[in-house]
This record gives C-alpha cells, structure tokens and sequence, in this order.
C-alpha cells in the first residue's frame, strides 16, 4: 500500500538520521581534501605569480579570477531546473565533478613536455583549465550543494562547512610550506616545479571525489518536475521581484564579490614592489591557509548559533582591512596579513553564502535558489576583467581601493538591507531539519 504524504516524509527522515554521521563523515573528507589540493594551485597566490613568470600582462592576471567568475556563476541558471528533477543529485554529482578535475591535466603535461620553451601556450592553457574546471563546478554546484543540504541538518550545515574549509586548511598551511620548498629548489626547473603543484592538486582533488561517492543520499519526498525553459525564467524574475530580502542578499553578495578585481594583484604587487621571489607565493599561501583556518570555526559556530548574516559582514569587513592595508604596507611582511584577511573574506564566504541561500526557500526549491544566487554574480567576471585595467590606469594602490569600497558597500548592505532570514521562517514539524 503506498504511503501517504505525511508517512513518506516521516521515512525520508528517518533514512537521513540513520546515516547522517556516515554523511557527515564523507562530506567532511570531501571538503577536506578538495581545500587542500587547491592549495597548491591557489587562484590568489600560486597562479597569479605562474602567469606573470610566464610574461603574462596585468590583463592576463585579471583573466584568472574573471575566468573563475564567469565559468563557475553563469551555467547555474540553465541547470537547476533540470537538477530539480533529479530524484537523485549523487550520480550526476559524480560524473560533472570528474570532468571539474581533468582540465589540469593539460597543464601538467606542458609543463613537462614544453618547459619554458612556448610560455603563450602555457598561459593559454593555464588559464583555459581554470575556466573549463569552473564551468564543471557550475554545472555541477547546484546539484552538489542541494546533495548536501539533503543529507545535513540545518544546525550542522555551517559545522559541517567550517571543517571542511578549517581541517582543509589547517592541511593547506603544510602545502603553503610545500609550494615555498618546491619554488625555492633549483634541483626543480621551471615551470617543472608549477606542474608538481598542479599533480598534487589533482591527486587530492581526485581522493575527494572518491569519499563523496561514499555518501546515501535518501530520494526527497516531493519531487519537482522538469518545467520549458521560458517558464522556468519567468519563475526565476518572479523570485527576485517579490522576494525583497533574497534580492536585497543578491545585491550585498555581489557586492562582495566584486572584490575579486583586486586579489590576483595583491601578489603581483608584492612581489613586484618589494622585489620577491617566486618561493614567496608560499608564504603567501600559508598566510591564506592561516587565515582560513582562524575563520572557518568561529563562522561554523556563529553560522549554526546566530545565522549566517553575521559571517558575511564579518568576511566584507575582511576584504575591506586587507585593501587598506595592503595599500599602507610598509614592507613585504606586512602582505602577509593582507593575504589572512582575504581569506577570511573568502572563508566567511565559503561557509555561510550557500547554508543562507537555502534558508531563503523551501527544499525542493532549493536548486533554483541556489544557480539564481550564483548566477547574478557571473557579471563580476567583467568586473575582474577590468581590474588590469585599473591597475594600468590608477595603479594598484587605487585598484586597492576600488576594491575597498565595494566591501565597504557590501558590509552596509548586509547590515540594513538584509534580515536574517533564520529568524523567519517556520520551525519545521519534522525536527526542525530544514529550517530551525
């Protein structure tokens, strides 16, 4: 006899309590080993100081988080409405995530086949593999955070995320001293010691997906049907013209987002300004790794407590120090708060922009909220884009300070436009797994 509405949610909750520690347990190494293999091809610190050993111009620097940007942000919008007539994210999950991690193999293999002699097609390939493995993720985002949110209570989502952001770079403090040791050894040619980095980034990166294949995801109870694409857009301007708070969030997080334009710079003027060597760039990363690794459990517990509101004000605050500092940095030790503070930026970001998103809607809504969320910022690709621009024309101290002011106008924005949107909705009758 088939179950009733009420019946097959009491089901569904029941299968995600009896595996959500072994979820939990899968979705944490997954985090964990995927922050620690990027750190070794870190977009902020690794591939800027590549690309411009390479000869790449300011321009070709700003390509990196433009790329990033525009492949990760705009294909979201197209998927989500196919990804919500999945009945289950898992499979497709796996499959996109394996293409995410392939492009870098072309650029291990010029390392090592061309070495210096055709640096042009180094660039292009570099820069290729970061777009084509940030369109993967945003075809596959979507799915992969709705996976998750399925499979995690909502008062273990920013736990769950701050261990895997924190462990991931507490790891990632050891790749910084990995990436400096690499750099700094003249048994290693370059670009030789660039594609080591990028084979131990792939390694780990690939061990990750391996533990997410680990995880039972339940098939959720209401299951939501594929609609035409026009429908599914006119659904998508409904969304952002009644849902005031949401639109207002999209705004602050953009906002925030925007300040990309600068990060790649932050290591081209260091080691440019006070003439460094490549083998920097590690100290760069640790100063990343340690700023994530201070951030991620205060904002898991904040995240979990309070909401997530809080975090990403504290994360525009963070860009806003890193700008002004960077531009009053005396010497080049003062870089590497500069690099803590853009990280806890990021991490604030990492932990808490998705868990909000989803407190925004209802589950089996939960994809379109969330490509509609990512989509909006593929426009800070052109932002990025410009910032070779800026830098060419007000140099990088007013680069530094466009940037600030985007965090400054984030961290309002935040402040009085956004309600916290926890403190709306409707404690769940099911144990509160979905709102509180």
């Amino acid at each position: 006899m088939p179950m009733d509405s009420d019946e097959q949610f009491v089901a569904y909750h029941s299968e995600v309590s009896r595996n959500v520690r072994r979820n939990f347990k899968f979705n944490a190494l997954d985090g964990i080993l995927f922050t620690f293999g990027f750190a070794f091809v870190d977009l902020a610190s690794v591939v800027p100081a590549f690309i411009r050993r390479l000869g790449g111009s300011d321009f070709l620097i700003s390509v990196i988080p433009a790329a990033q940007a525009i492949g990760w942000m705009t294909p979201q919008i197209f998927v989500a409405n196919f990804v919500e007539g999945l009945r289950r994210k898992k499979p497709y999950v796996i499959a996109v995530g394996a293409w995410e991690r392939l492009p870098h193999l072309a650029v291990i293999a010029l390392c090592f086949l061309l070495g210096n002699s055709h640096p042009h097609v180094l660039i292009a390939a570099c820069l290729a593999a970061i777009f084509a493995a940030a369109l993967a993720f945003g075809f596959v985002g979507p799915a992969w955070f709705d996976l998750v949110a399925k499979v995690t209570p909502i008062r273990r989502r920013g736990r769950l995320s701050a261990l895997k952001v924190g462990a991931g770079t507490l790891l990632g403090i050891g790749a910084g001293w990995i990436v400096e040791r690499v750099l700094a050894d003249p048994k290693i040619p370059f670009p030789q010691n660039f594609g080591w980095l990028f084979v131990l980034a792939i390694l780990l990166m690939s061990l990750s997906l391996f533990f997410l294949s680990l995880v039972r995801e339940p098939v959720y109870p209401v299951q939501t049907q594929t609609i035409p694409f026009r429908e599914y857009l006119s659904r998508l301007r409904v969304i952002v013209k009644t849902d005031r708070n949401f639109r207002n969030f999209l705004v602050a997080t953009f906002l925030q987002r925007a300040t990309i334009v600068a990060v790649a710079f932050y290591t081209i003027n260091a080691l440019e300004k006070f003439d460094l060597p490549d083998s920097w760039v590690g100290r760069f990363t640790v100063s990343i790794m340690v700023g994530n690794f201070i951030g991620t459990p205060i904002f898991g517990l904040l995240g979990d407590k309070l909401g997530h509101k809080i975090n990403l004000v504290i994360g525009s605050v963070g860009h806003l120090a890193a700008a002004v500092l960077a531009i009053a940095a005396p010497s080049e030790w003062w870089y590497l708060p500069v690099f803590a503070l853009v990280s806890v930026g990021f991490s604030s970001n990492l932990v808490s922009r998705f868990n909000m998103v989803v407190e925004f809607c209802d589950p089996e809504r939960r994809p379109t909220y969330l490509a509609l969320a990512n989509s909006v910022m593929g426009p800070t690709g052109i932002v990025a884009l410009l910032g070779g621009a800026f830098a060419n024309v007000l140099g990088y101290n007013g680069l530094f300070v466009i940037a600030g002011l985007l965090a400054l106008s984030s961290a309002l924005c935040l402040i009085f436009a956004v309600r916290e949107p926890r403190k709306l909705a409707v404690t769940s009758q099911f144990g509160g797994w979905e709102t509180q």
